[in-house]
């Protein structure tokens, strides 16, 4: 074979190979962290927050991305995709974790999106609220849900609050700025109560707890659902674990492209789909679902 010819072919194959890839060198991106008003408005800079995990949210691998390990004076941490591939059609989606400090809560994780090595939002955002407004919102929270304040007892907390009250309820609260933050926090109460009756041998009130937790998963996965335009998904019976298990067929027969959110996550849905039919919901399946709402939420 002519030895040009074989030159320029070589040539053609690394010109090739440089448009398939992209230097890591321009994929740097920032994070800023920024404190929080209970309205979701933002009140100024975090500084010096410590960043601690990265989590792959569906695929991808927690050493797809590397970012500093605390952001600087001015609220900036800076990360990067260490490879990636232009012809790649999928979407991978990140969180970014920070260390709780003492004056200040993480509210927002950092969510990244990154699609044929996109990263989006730029720049992305951690949020951090004083912990003292994270108490009034979550007081807040509780009696708008269950007309109670925080001072009555966690096993009577949900006495006369019916799946489809508080359904529909933690549907307005998710809506709103932060909501899906709340609702995990909400979520957080409904277990604790629910724990705290199994202990008191007190099922009959944890058998309500239960109706509630499903009815909380079959909100946020509806909420989900919603932000991408998945129609279909139901909350007659919110406390069912049946709606979920439809629900989730649902969703999981929806065309798609595989860059849409929830196309990321289906093979964690199938998983999902293991534990409904089980009948049991743990914080594994819960925080899935949360994960799923917070990631659609920036994608809107």
């Amino acid at each position: 074979m002519d030895r040009r010819f074989v030159s320029i072919l070589l040539g053609i194959i690394l010109i090739l190979a440089a448009t398939n890839s992209v230097d890591a060198a321009d994929l740097t991106f920032p994070i800023n962290t920024i404190k929080l008003e209970i309205s979701g408005k933002t009140s100024g800079i975090y500084p010096r927050a410590e960043r601690t995990t990265i989590m792959p949210l569906g695929r991808g691998k927690s050493s797809d991305i590397e970012c500093e390990g605390i952001s600087d004076d001015a609220g900036v941490l800076m990360c990067l995709v260490k490879s990636c591939n232009v012809n790649d059609p999928l979407r991978n989606i990140y969180q970014v974790n920070f260390k709780s400090p003492t004056e200040f809560g993480v509210v927002s994780p950092a969510i990244i999106n990154i699609r044929k090595c996109n990263v989006t939002p730029i720049p992305v955002i951690a949020g951090f609220m004083q912990r003292v407004l994270i108490a009034a919102l979550i007081k807040s929270d509780q009696k708008f849900i269950f007309g109670k304040s925080s001072s009555i007892t966690l096993a009577k907390l949900a006495e006369g609050v019916s799946d489809v009250e508080y359904s529909e309820r933690l549907n307005t609260i998710l809506r709103q700025p932060l909501g899906t933050f709340r609702a995990q926090k909400m979520r957080r109460i409904v277990q604790d109560a629910s724990i705290t009756s199994l202990r008191a041998n007190d099922r009959d009130t944890a058998a309500v707890y239960k109706r509630l937790t499903t009815a909380h998963a079959n909100v946020v996965f509806k909420f989900s659902a919603d932000n991408i335009g998945v129609d279909g998904v139901k909350l007659a019976s919110p406390g069912e674990m049946s709606t979920l298990n439809k629900n989730l067929a649902v969703v999981l027969q929806a065309p798609r492209d595989d860059g849409e959110p929830i196309g990321n996550f289906t093979k964690v849905l199938r998983n999902l789909g293991a534990a409904i039919n089980q009948g049991v919901l743990a914080n594994t399946e819960l925080l899935l679902i949360e994960n799923m709402a917070m990631e659609t939420k920036h994608t809107m």
